[in-house]
């Protein structure tokens, strides 16, 4: 049998007639023979082996089509709510707050368990006059803590005040990231708002460039007319890519508060209808620009500093 080298550097007939594809090849019977011979036991490796690097790979891969170790939930959309508790429980910072404020609970008990060291002088039967007999008298005696009264005492409390501090500072802490958090998610809301009502302007202009294209075809348009609502459309369109590129520099933000990749999806919050905060009644948007008190319908009053203090108070965790 004929070495693969030899059969590979052989010189093969070709038609020189037709070089696109389909392409007329001429080969020998016998060297299309040896070429199959030689290659019969790599034929057969490659049978065996693909197979198993196919199951190989795809062992490396979990059900999501991610590699493991990849975060299960990073498909998955996260609610609002679902990624305020992430960011307070998965955030480093707090993490180690909680274990310094654990450890400094344990130190007032520590400090407190040996009582103060005592130095006592006294003086015992002491007659109470010269021709008594020993036996009368009375006992004298004068107690002092080392250095100064209380000290371990002093210490103890001081300790417990620290690790309260400490308990209140996590608080704070975790307050804080939920309102950061919570920011936002508003602040992702209102780029949606934004670009769904930048979608809707540059629809209608696109429907108006086509009906002044129109009337400028058929001759009773002006051309300026034709280029202004085109360049108004460029503009709606850089502005729908920069509300884009803002809303993925917010997400990536919200995701490494919460320690998730930044391309991981999250679901904003869906913007309350504009309501009367002292009736509670629904308003539509158009009525909004009335609302001033120059505008006021009869028996209503304008919103006062105090109820928007209440209102903030219930709707921000810091305050």
């Amino acid at each position: 049998m004929r070495s693969i080298s030899h059969l590979l550097t052989r010189e093969y007939i070709l038609s020189p007639r037709q070089l696109s594809w389909p392409a007329s090849c001429v080969i020998r019977s016998r060297e299309v023979l040896d070429v199959k011979k030689a290659y019969q036991p790599l034929i057969a490796l490659l049978v065996v082996a693909i197979p198993g690097s196919v199951a190989l790979a795809d062992s490396l891969h979990d059900s999501s089509g991610g590699p493991v170790g990849a975060i299960s939930s990073e498909g998955v959309t996260s609610a609002p709510e679902e990624v305020v508790r992430e960011v307070v429980e998965r955030n480093k910072g707090t993490e180690s707050l909680d274990f310094g404020a654990a450890a400094a609970a344990e130190i007032p008990s520590q400090l407190g368990s040996l009582p103060d060291p005592m130095f006592m002088v006294g003086l015992s039967n002491l007659p109470l006059s010269t021709d008594s007999t020993p036996l009368t008298g009375v006992q004298f005696e004068l107690r002092q803590t080392l250095p100064w009264p209380g000290k371990l005492a002093a210490r103890e409390e001081a300790a417990g005040h620290a690790a309260r501090a400490k308990k209140v500072i996590v608080g704070d802490r975790r307050n804080l990231l939920r309102a950061r958090a919570w920011a936002l998610l508003w602040e992702l809301s209102f780029l949606r708002e934004h670009r769904r009502l930048a979608n809707e302007m540059s629809e209608t202009l696109r429907q108006f460039v086509e009906v002044t294209e129109a009337s400028y075809v058929s001759g009773s348009g002006r051309q300026q007319d034709l280029i202004k609502p085109q360049v108004e459309r460029y503009r709606i369109d850089d502005l729908i890519v920069a509300i884009d590129r803002k809303a993925e520099m917010i997400r990536s933000r919200i995701n490494a508060l919460r320690h998730r990749p930044p391309s991981a999806p999250i679901e904003p919050p869906s913007l309350p209808e504009v309501k009367d905060i002292i009736g509670g009644q629904t308003q539509p948007k158009s009525a909004v620009a009335k609302d001033s008190p120059n505008h006021l319908a009869p028996g209503r009053r304008a919103v006062s500093s105090k109820d928007l203090v209440e209102f903030a108070s219930g709707h921000n965790p810091r305050l």
